[in-house]
């Protein structure tokens, strides 16, 4: 079997922004940079099998971001700071991070990709969220059907619809996602993109290749929540069935390819 992970912008992100200096008294840690640095850790000390790869749009898309997610870390950890000296910090970081970007960036494999068939791809991704948006609003009407079936005396003793509609919406957010936020358009490119890519391997390198897509974006991977026993992962398992791509957290693909290595 032959692993690929494909690095979505978020984990590159994730894995850049950490800073720490006593001599300028800036700490800063993205609250994934653990498990993300985890899976480059990885890649690292395997870089002779070419396992992390990465696209144009995806670098394009971390790099762009970088800048927005460093100025929240910042104003968010030193809002007591006073303007002048706030935008400093912010500078000083973004300079480090963005260095760091960089030097990850090295160890992923940039993979071209050809457009006009990535845009084959595109329309099938497109209409598969689609669909699962569709899905999601059937769901929610659902709650209010199943209210409307309780008894009218048992009604009285609690609030059927919000009983039957947060139990649905805990089990299914992942597609309830999809209905507080749109997948944007980058997102559904990237997507179509690995599509293409798990194709071409498949016809370079055999049919046993597997693709997985390391992200921490709930359109991607599950959503995972504290004190549930389970996952919400409707769209993560239609990708791979439809696309035969596996899409996770950082750590859980950590765990599955150094198993294998």
């Amino acid at each position: 079997m032959k692993n690929k992970i494909l690095f979505d912008s978020c984990v590159i992100v994730s894995a850049s922004v950490f800073m720490s200096s006593e001599d300028l008294g800036i700490e800063l840690k993205h609250h994934f940079y653990e498990q993300s640095m985890q899976l480059f850790s990885l890649i690292k000390k395997n870089l002779s099998k070419r396992i992390g790869v990465v696209t144009a749009t995806i670098e394009n898309e971390a790099l762009r971001v970088l800048n927005e997610v460093v100025r929240g870390e910042t104003r968010a950890k030193y809002q007591e700071l006073d303007t002048e000296t706030l935008f400093k910090y912010y500078s000083i970081a973004l300079n480090t991070c963005d260095i760091r970007m960089r030097n990850l960036l090295t160890f992923l494999q940039r993979e071209p990709v050809e457009s006009d068939k990535v845009a084959v791809w595109l329309i099938q991704v497109t209409k598969m969220y689609e669909e699962l948006t569709e899905m999601a609003e059937t769901h929610e009407k659902t709650a209010a059907l199943k209210t409307r079936a309780v008894p009218a005396r048992i009604k009285k003793m609690a609030d059927w619809f919000e009983i039957y509609r947060t139990d649905d919406q805990r089990r299914h957010t992942q597609l309830f996602n999809l209905l507080r936020k749109e997948v944007e358009s980058d997102d559904k490119i990237i997507l179509a993109e690995a599509c293409y890519l798990l194709n071409l391997y498949k016809q370079v390198e055999g049919k046993n290749v597997v693709l997985f897509m390391s992200s921490t974006d709930h359109h991607f991977s599950p959503v995972r929540r504290k004190g549930w026993a389970f996952e919400s992962r409707q769209v993560t398992e239609e990708i791979e069935k439809r696309f035969g791509i596996i899409c996770d957290w950082p750590d859980r693909i950590f765990e599955i390819v150094f198993k294998g290595l």
